[in-house]
């Protein structure tokens, strides 16, 4: 327990302050409440002269870290689950326009001699919440790790880059360029850039068109 930024090894039922304002700040287990980790309550208590008031903290409110002394209606306030399983690791994840929820992790990449080619793929799910069921939609030809990711005006996410060689020590970007439909659950290969992009930034204008820049092809 803190009051006033200073400490206290305990936390008597009664505490006798100075009028005037104070604040008192409670460090708790969350495991109190049910969850793990800790978390702080924080009250203001101001006292006049001769004065006494009774503070009362509740823990229950403050166990998912967020202040729901308003509410308890998680809807309103947020909450917490529990670590769950999913498919791939989510290194990128996009809430799409029909409330589904697109991730995919890093993926393979090579080079097709013949075609002088690069070649690719990424593990990628859509997950839909209101269900809890995952739909595999792997992208068959770009390994769209650390791609430029931004929604065009209809709703479909367009990915700019990728990676074209796993060999962290001397990557090297794709100039492949994808969107994916939440409509069908579709990627789709569209025109390369006319050069390859690894981590680039990609930003919506305000007329719908995608400007791509920087990212790496050394």
């Amino acid at each position: 327990m803190w009051v006033d930024g200073a400490r206290r090894d305990s936390t008597p039922a009664e505490l006798r302050l100075a009028p005037g304002r104070h604040q008192v700040v409670l460090v708790a287990p969350a495991g109190d409440s049910g969850n793990g980790g800790y978390f702080n309550r924080r009250e203001s208590v101001e006292l006049a002269a001769g004065a006494t008031r009774e503070v009362r903290i509740d823990l229950a409110r403050k166990a998912t870290g967020l202040d729901t002394s308003s509410t308890s209606n998680p809807a309103d306030s947020g909450s917490w689950s529990g670590v769950r399983p999913w498919p791939v690791i989510a290194v990128n994840a996009h809430l799409l326009p029909n409330g589904k929820v697109l991730s995919w992790e890093e993926g393979e990449a090579g080079f097709n001699p013949g075609a002088r080619e690069i070649t690719g793929f990424s593990e990628a799910s859509v997950w839909d919440p209101a269900t809890d069921s995952f739909t595999d939609v792997r992208n068959a030809t770009t390994n769209v790790f650390a791609g430029g990711h931004a929604f065009l005006p209809d709703g479909r996410l367009l990915v700019t880059g990728g990676q074209s060689i796993r060999n962290l020590q001397s990557p090297r970007g794709t100039p492949h360029t994808n969107v994916f439909d939440y409509r069908d659950n579709r990627w789709r290969r569209v025109e390369n850039m006319a050069a390859g992009r690894w981590y680039p930034t990609s930003t919506t204008l305000a007329n719908g068109e995608v400007l791509t820049v920087g990212g790496n092809n050394d």
